[in-house]
C-alpha cells in the first residue's frame, strides 16, 4: 500500500539492499529509468494518493475480507486426468 499511495517517492527511495542477493544486480534503478518508468505510469499513479495509515490498513483490511481463506489452497481442484492425455502436474 505504501508503494501505490506515492509511486513516485517509492521508485526513487528504493534499496535494492532488499531484493535477494540472486537478483540484485538486475535492478536499474538509476535516474533516467526511474524518469521513464513514471512518465509512463498510469495516470492514476502519477499523483500521491495522501492516503493516512489508517486508511491505508483500512484498505489492506478490505481488501483481505474479498479473499475465501479455501481460496488460498487451490490443489484439490487439478484434476487427476485431462482428456488429451498430457501428464497432470
Amino acid at each position: 500500500m505504501a508503494h501505490y499511495n506515492d509511486v513516485q517517492k517509492s521508485l526513487r527511495n528504493f534499496d535494492p539492499a532488499t531484493l535477494p542477493e540472486a537478483v540484485r544486480g538486475e535492478y536499474h534503478g538509476d535516474g533516467t529509468t526511474i524518469d521513464r518508468i513514471i512518465v509512463k505510469l498510469d495516470f492514476r499513479l502519477r499523483s500521491p494518493l495522501n492516503l493516512t495509515e489508517q486508511e491505508q490498513h483500512q484498505l489492506v483490511a478490505f481488501l483481505k475480507a474479498l479473499t475465501d481463506p479455501a481460496a488460498r489452497d487451490l490443489s484439490g481442484l487439478a484434476p487427476a486426468t485431462v482428456p488429451s492425455g498430457l501428464p497432470v502436474r
